[in-house]
């Protein structure tokens, strides 16, 4: 194989004891008893589980069994699986079907004609996937242990609005208390495709996982190929010697142990964003979802410690950084002699920037989001004319909740849009189920079928129920980044009683 540079990348770099070492001081650890309750013997009820777990009607591996032939089965083929997987686990390598993945191809933006701008999803037969969900719902159990608050990537309990929210307060904190920070929105080429294994292995032991469970992730990876469908057909089958598979159950939760020794090296070594001391709160560092990482820098000590601790990473895990395509933006009022310099030709904004599809910072950066909003839905329903007489009133609002308005939710949970925008979208949805005269109020559409509606969705409702429930999580369930950041808000505007006083 070959990168675009013409250099052959046949086998992964052989990485020093000492560096690694060097990199995992300041992990938390697994204590001997949890290690050894995550690495126990595989049972069958843990497989039946995982199966139940399974989503039916999704594509199959390359023997073509999906999960629905595994849950009709599963009476007759429960034990067998289990003691071929035992069998599998005493020889260090699963069976050749569960080894090979079918890689699927999904565009991204740009130039298609580059392989770059390619999605590689794997398809992996079915029993592999009982095994590595059994293996994730373990691990679940003791990821939040290992994992600082500040990475939400398939983390029980924690979600992605948590990101999203502290980036947005962030903002509005420093205008209020005139605060300056430096954002750096980094992005990893290939994140998941480049995990070293051998990083990931020794990370799972700085971490304190046993041998046992560990042998089974490498059971997971031993002598794993896959062939590429192109053109209609299987490519020859290549070796996969590094990479996270994704589709697989418990890539997620591996990939955020296999950042973490970054993010924490950046959280002990980094200033960041220190906050007043009425927060009561350390400093916010670095926000996290995955490979999608925001550290905040407090000046040029900062960005070398950054830049250090990305070099370190890439020999430690064969990770690469973009940046090109990453961000920086300076919140605050600096002067342009304190302006900190960047690595490569990233360059300062001062209006905002792009975080996990949303665009925070000043008035003008947050209103790209509505700009053409309304042209876009439209545009939308307009594919689906041509079809209304033959949909029925079900249809219809099917095609109206879950192909047009569900592309607001993710906005809509973090930002408030412009005054009558909302009132302009929900008539197109209601002129759109009617397709002509309005034969009742639009709020008995928005009733649920049981009690004489039709379900369709009420977008003021939904967007009212979002910030009831960012109200509710700040309460009960929010990361403390995002809890001190919003409790600063809070106090200013007097709401931090009113909001309490509803909830609790």
């Amino acid at each position: 194989m070959q990168c675009p540079s013409t250099q052959t990348c046949s086998k992964p770099k052989v990485v020093t004891w000492k560096l690694l070492m060097n990199f995992f001081q300041g992990l938390p650890q697994l204590s001997p008893a949890e290690s050894d309750t995550l690495g126990s013997n595989i049972t069958l009820e843990e497989l039946t589980s995982a199966v139940t777990q399974m989503a039916s009607g999704k594509a199959p591996g390359i023997d073509g069994l999906p999960a629905d032939f595994f849950k009709h089965f599963w009476s007759m083929l429960g034990q067998d699986l289990l003691d071929v997987l035992m069998e599998s686990f005493g020889k260090g390598s699963l069976p050749a079907s569960c080894r090979r993945a079918v890689i699927s191809l999904l565009p991204k933006k740009g130039d298609l004609t580059l392989v770059k701008n390619w999605r590689p999803v794997a398809l992996l037969c079915t029993d592999y996937k009982i095994l590595s969900k059994v293996l994730a719902n373990r691990l679940k159990c003791f990821i939040e242990l290992l994992i600082g608050t500040d990475q939400t990537y398939c983390i029980p309990g924690r979600s992605i609005v948590d990101n999203l929210f502290l980036m947005r307060d962030t903002f509005d904190v420093c205008k209020l208390y005139n605060i300056n920070v430096g954002i750096i929105s980094i992005d990893q080429e290939k994140a998941f495709d480049r995990v070293d294994h051998t990083f990931l292995a020794a990370t799972l032991q700085a971490f304190g996982v046993g041998e046992h469970f560990l042998s089974w992730v490498k059971c997971l990876y031993s002598d794993a190929c896959c062939v590429v469908k192109v053109g209609g057909g299987l490519s020859r089958p290549v070796s996969v010697k590094r990479g996270i598979r994704q589709g697989c159950p418990i890539s997620g939760l591996l990939y955020s142990i296999a950042i973490e020794p970054l993010l924490c090296r950046l959280r002990n070594r980094l200033r960041g964003l220190c906050l007043p001391e009425s927060a009561q709160a350390p400093p916010v560092v670095v926000s996290a979802y995955a490979d999608d990482v925001s550290v905040f820098i407090q000046g040029q000590r900062d960005i070398q410690e950054l830049q250090d601790s990305l070099a370190l990473y890439r020999k430690a895990a064969s990770a690469k950084v973009n940046w090109e395509k990453s961000e920086a933006v300076l919140v605050g009022q600096w002067s342009v002699g304190n302006r900190p310099s960047l690595p490569g030709n990233l360059g300062w904004g001062n209006r905002g920037l792009k975080v996990l599809g949303v665009w925070l910072g000043s008035e003008d950066m947050v209103a790209q989001h509505w700009e053409g909003l309304l042209g876009k839905m439209q545009a939308k329903l307009a594919k689906w004319k041509w079809l209304l007489p033959q949909l029925s009133y079900r249809g219809r609002v099917l095609v109206a909740n879950n192909l047009v308005a569900s592309s607001l939710w993710h906005r809509l949970q973090v930002l408030t849009p412009p005054p009558g925008l909302m009132k302009q979208l929900q008539r197109l949805l209601v002129d759109f189920f009617w397709s002509g005269h309005h034969w009742v109020p639009a709020s008995v559409l928005y009733l649920p079928v049981a009690e004489g509606g039709q379900g369709l969705v009420d977008i003021t409702a939904r967007t009212a129920a979002f910030r009831l429930q960012a109200a509710q999580r700040l309460l009960y369930g929010a990361s403390p980044c995002w809890l001190a950041m919003a409790r600063l808000l809070l106090w200013r505007a007097g709401a931090l009683v009113l909001i309490s006083t509803c909830f609790c």
